[in-house]
């Protein structure tokens, strides 16, 4: 990781086992992180520096738009997917609500859905239903396999 300051001051870092980096001390107005494209995926909850008071999460909501969610597959086909909760969520590891951009048709029988292991999201849950707006299957056809519609997945 490199650390930059005010008027050039640069420190490098490495990031330990326990997830902390430490850097020699610096006068700065600010700060940028630059970390490398080796250590993808990177997941920063808080960024913690001595003398500085800590910042707290935004009230808003939180949403990523499609396509930002996980990187699901259905039967070999992506899936975009987006994500909402509340920043509060994300930081102290609490689920948060993922949704299909648009309808996903399964077949009858059995469906695989993937994510593949190096996705920053940690899949749970994979909850059906019917979209809104799409007319429920009558009692009696629902004897008859049919297509079925990924409304929302569930992450913790």
């Amino acid at each position: 990781m490199l650390i930059t300051g005010s008027a050039g001051q640069r420190r490098g870092a490495l990031i330990g086992a326990s997830g902390v980096a430490t850097f020699a001390p610096m006068l700065t107005t600010g700060l940028t992180f630059t970390f490398t494209t080796d250590q993808a995926p990177l997941q920063i909850s808080d960024v913690l520096i001595p003398g500085v008071p800590f910042v707290r999460p935004p009230s808003a909501p939180l949403r990523l738009a499609c396509g930002q969610g996980p990187q699901l597959t259905v039967d070999g086909r992506t899936v975009p997917t987006r994500v909402s909760g509340t920043f509060a969520d994300l930081l102290n590891d609490r689920p948060l609500a993922f949704t299909a951009c648009g309808g996903v048709t399964l077949a009858a029988g059995a469906n695989q859905v993937t994510e593949p292991q190096s996705d920053v999201f940690d899949v749970q849950d994979v909850v059906l239903g019917t979209a809104p707006g799409v007319r429920a299957v009558a009692a009696a056809a629902a004897a008859r396999p049919a297509a079925a519609t990924v409304t929302s997945f569930v992450c913790q």
